[in-house]
C-alpha cells in the first residue's frame, strides 16, 4: 500500500506518496507542510520502517515518534505463522496433522474465536513442547506490555519477556525480539502520548475497498486521487 499522511484528530488523509522510501516520505512531508504547520506537530505514529523514521526525524525534529502497537502485533503474528508452518511441515512427515488448518487459531484474538475453536486451541496449548504453542503464548503475553502504567514498568516487562524469548531459541521469535529491542525507545513513547494507529487501520480498510471496487488503477496518480477524494474529508457542497 502507498504511504499516506493523515491527521490524528480528524482522520482526514492529506497526502499520498507512491513509494516507501525516504525520498518519497520527505516529499510527502513537503506536501503536508502546505496544509499544516509542521513545527506544531507533537507526535507521529508509524510502523518501524526505517525510511519513515529517518524522514520524520529530519522534518519533525521536535515531534515524538510512536511505533504503533498494531504493527508490533503484525510482527508477532507473522513470526507465529512462520513457526506454525515449519512445525506443521515437520509433523506431517511424521503423519501428525494436529496443526493442519489451524492458522487462524493462532492469529485471531482469542475472544473472536467461536467455542469450538477456543476448545481446539486450549487442547493444542496443553502440549508445551510445540514451538507454535511457545511462540503463541509469548505473543499473547506481550499484550500486557501496553497495560503497564509507567515507562519503567514497561522496560522491566520487556526485559523479562525478551529473556523468555531467548530461552525458547526460536529463530523467528528471536528476530522480532531484536527488532523491538532496536526500536524500544520509540515504542516506549506510547506511555507518554497514549496514541495508536487505530484510526489509520480503519482507513486502510476503506482504501482496500476503493482498490477492490476500481479493479486496479492505471497509474499511481489515479490511485492517489481516488484515496484523497474518498478519504480527504472534502467539502463538496457549493
Amino acid at each position: 500500500m502507498s504511504p499516506y499522511f493523515m491527521l490524528g484528530d480528524t482522520g482526514a488523509v492529506l497526502e499520498v506518496v507512491e513509494y516507501r522510501t525516504i525520498e518519497a516520505t520527505n516529499l510527502g512531508f513537503h506536501y503536508l507542510g502546505q496544509y499544516i504547520n509542521l513545527s506544531e506537530v507533537e507526535v507521529v505514529t508509524m510502523d518501524m520502517w526505517k525510511a519513515f523514521k529517518n524522514a520524520t526525524q529530519s522534518n519533525l525534529a521536535d515531534a515524538d515518534i510512536v511505533h504503533d502497537r498494531f504493527h508490533i502485533a503484525q510482527h508477532l503474528n507473522k513470526a507465529v505463522d512462520i513457526i506454525r508452518r515449519a512445525e506443521n511441515k515437520r509433523l506431517v512427515k511424521q503423519e501428525d496433522d494436529r496443526l493442519k488448518k489451524t492458522k487462524y487459531l493462532w492469529l485471531k484474538n482469542p475472544e473472536n474465536l467461536n467455542q469450538n475453536q477456543q476448545e481446539q486451541l486450549q487442547e493444542l496449548c496443553l502440549d508445551k513442547d510445540l514451538k507454535t504453542v511457545q511462540a503463541y503464548k509469548l505473543k499473547e503475553a506481550f499484550k500486557d506490555f501496553f497495560n503497564t502504567q509507567q515507562v519503567q514498568q514497561a522496560q522491566v516487562f520487556f526485559t523479562q519477556w525478551s529473556h523468555k524469548v531467548e530461552q525458547t531459541q526460536i529463530s523467528a521469535l528471536l528476530k522480532v525480539s531484536k527488532i523491538l529491542e532496536k526500536n524500544l525507545t520509540r515504542i516506549l513513547t506510547y506511555f507518554k502520548n497514549r496514541v495508536t494507529n487505530a484510526m489509520a487501520e480503519g482507513k486502510n480498510s476503506i482504501i482496500q475497498q476503493i482498490k477492490h471496487k476500481a479493479r486496479g488503477f492505471k497509474s499511481a496518480k489515479a490511485y492517489r486521487n481516488s484515496i484523497l477524494f474518498y478519504c480527504g474529508q472534502l467539502e463538496l457542497y457549493p
